[in-house]
């Protein structure tokens, strides 16, 4: 895949994506409409015939095994691929467009990121050029962020200098752990609730160590209140040293 897609392709994750608008001061996020459902059999075909170059015969097999109910299927393994090589087949303009302004530019699957000082330049071509493909965006999660604004993109938080979590998946975590604390879970509950608050912070953790930390030892200190009967064994997570 190309070096500019992110989401479905082995090896490339969210912070690798992050990391390609990392210390921009403008930031715009554009949401392709309901992408997968968008993408019809002349799509797939197209895909298949003029990207990858088989045969009329052969796309046509392939398209066919590809697409449902005249639609590309959510959930199916080959979707996320070819949704992935359509929107290079059609974004070739706005790459050309990028270089000339100097822009940053990633996609996650259906969410398309472009970052520089003219970015906002990117928005209305972006939309012409897909809506002659019959791909819509959703005007409401056109994001526009400046200098002054958090950066949320595809589930990390841009900081000046490193890939954050957002600051509002954190305080969801904090509150489930002060939940526990507080004794406002059931006994029957309390190893299912942590074992999601774990997973979470595993998510966390991956993302950032620097937000991780407190919340790990917020969780241990909570789990010390639990009486021990229905105490759940210590997570291996939380008992390795915490990342430098």
């Amino acid at each position: 895949m190309p070096e500019h897609i992110f989401g479905a392709v082995s090896r490339r994750t969210i912070f690798g994506n992050a990391g390609c608008h990392q210390g921009a001061k403008l930031l715009v996020t554009l949401d392709i409409k309901q992408c997968f459902p968008s993408i019809n059999p002349k799509h797939v075909y197209r895909v298949w015939s003029s990207t990858l170059g088989c045969s009329p015969e052969i796309s046509k097999i392939l398209t066919m095994l590809t697409t449902y109910d005249r639609r590309l299927p959510q959930g199916a393994p080959t979707s996320p691929a070819l949704a992935n090589l359509l929107i290079w087949s059609i974004d070739e303009p706005i790459r050309a467009l990028c270089a000339s302004l100097g822009l940053a530019y990633s996609t996650w699957l259906d969410d398309l990121a472009f970052s520089g000082e003219r970015a906002r330049e990117i928005i209305q071509p972006m939309i012409e050029i897909f809506q002659g493909e019959g791909l819509a965006f959703s005007h409401r999660k056109i994001r526009i962020m400046g200098a002054r604004e958090t950066k949320n993109l595809t589930g990390t938080r841009l900081g000046r200098k490193t890939v954050r979590v957002p600051s509002t998946f954190c305080s969801q975590v904090r509150a489930g752990i002060h939940n526990l604390k507080i004794g406002r879970v059931e006994d029957s509950e309390i190893e299912r609730y942590v074992h999601q608050l774990i997973g979470r912070l595993r998510y966390i953790d991956g993302v950032s160590a620097i937000d991780s930390r407190p919340l790990k030892l917020q969780l241990q200190r909570a789990m010390s209140l639990i009486p021990p009967e229905h105490r759940p064994p210590v997570s291996a997570f939380l008992a390795q040293q915490p990342r430098s």
